[in-house]
């Protein structure tokens, strides 16, 4: 990935989460861990990334939970825009506390 990539997507990443530029080194690693022990790689992100992000952050979900839940889609084989949107209704789902998922 060149570096001008990488660094949009660490900087949209910490805006999604309304995290401090601090955290930049916590929200790379995250990222790398992620793509390398799991299917999902820096284009998966690039798109996924901004359909669950919001929707994570509203529910006081970390970028930690969403790298997970996004690299267990990719490894089941879920396209990135799939994944993304699936993660968006299941987080959705949770935080509604009268929701089947809620209630489960």
């Amino acid at each position: 990935v060149e570096l001008p990539e990488a660094a949009a997507l660490a900087g949209a990443a910490l805006r999604m989460f309304d995290a401090d530029t601090r955290e930049t080194e916590r929200y790379v690693s995250a990222m790398a861990v992620a793509t390398s022990k799991s299917a999902l790689s820096f284009s998966y992100l690039q798109t996924a990334l901004p359909t669950v992000g919001p929707v994570a952050q509203a529910f006081n979900f970390q970028i930690e939970d969403n790298l997970a839940l996004l690299g267990n889609l990719a490894d089941s084989g879920f396209d990135a825009s799939s994944a993304a949107t699936a993660t968006r209704h299941i987080l959705l789902n949770l935080a509604d506390s009268g929701g089947k998922l809620a209630t489960e």
